[in-house]
């Protein structure tokens, strides 16, 4: 982040969009999904929508899907009909625009028995509301991935786990249901967990801290890539 030292606050976020976009921040209408943290969710371009999953909330972990429309400000539920994924926090949701689905994986269920991690991989069908299970790697929580539109494939990257934290890349072809270690040889960021990355041809990586090497809390951050002869603005939103 460019021009904010020390842990950035709500203020913060707000005058930095105001000025580097010319957007001004509305409070919306609060009814709808209860509160919660570490959710995940996505953008449906086809029904101009933002599709919500999960999360933890006062009473635990959720597994209720919401739909905000973009149009007119407003919630709904979706409730897909049939077994779809446990109830759960910390995972990830991406967006499959050749079928029009939204792909979620990972994660961790906190319930009377104890904590579980999770490594399954469901798809959201947004035109049917149906959920379809696929198949997984190692159980994991806290990681980062993005949906390559290119490949037609989900990259995920690092986590942890009861062993640690991880390091690796995995591509999930939602088509034949395969996993696929691409970890490559050369230099590694380094293994971490509660991340995020943006998409796009480059695959830009941030580890959830500040300049000081602390966990900063949820919310929308601004990246500002530089070089020698170009600047870039990049927003990142972080959900804990």
């Amino acid at each position: 982040m460019s021009g904010i030292t020390g842990r950035p606050t709500m203020a913060h976020l707000l005058l930095a969009t105001s000025f580097a976009f010319g957007q001004q921040w509305t409070q919306l209408d609060a009814s709808g999904p209860s509160s919660r943290r570490n959710a995940a969710a996505i953008y449906d371009p086809v029904g101009d929508r933002m599709i919500l999953f999960g999360g933890r909330g006062s009473s635990g972990d959720l597994g209720d899907v919401w739909a905000f429309d973009l149009a007119d400000d407003s919630w709904e539920r979706i409730q897909p009909d049939g077994e779809g994924p446990t109830p759960r926090f910390t995972h990830n949701a991406v967006y499959d625009a050749t079928g029009h689905r939204m792909l979620i994986w990972s994660g961790r269920m906190v319930d009377g028995s104890g904590s579980t991690l999770l490594n399954d991989v469901w798809a959201l069908d947004l035109a049917t509301d149906q959920w379809t299970s696929m198949e997984i790697p190692v159980a994991r929580y806290g990681t980062a991935a993005i949906f390559d539109p290119l490949a037609g494939s989900l990259v995920t990257f690092a986590g942890v786990t009861t062993q640690g934290r991880f390091d690796d890349i995995w591509r999930f072809d939602p088509t034949d249901g395969a996993w696929r270690d691409v970890t490559p040889a050369s230099r590694q960021p380094g293994e971490r967990c509660l991340g995020t990355w943006s998409a796009g041809s480059a695959r830009r990586l941030w580890d959830g801290r500040d300049q000081a090497g602390r966990d900063v809390a949820s919310g929308v951050y601004l990246a500002v890539l530089k070089s020698s002869s170009a600047r870039r603005v990049t927003r990142l939103a972080l959900l804990r």
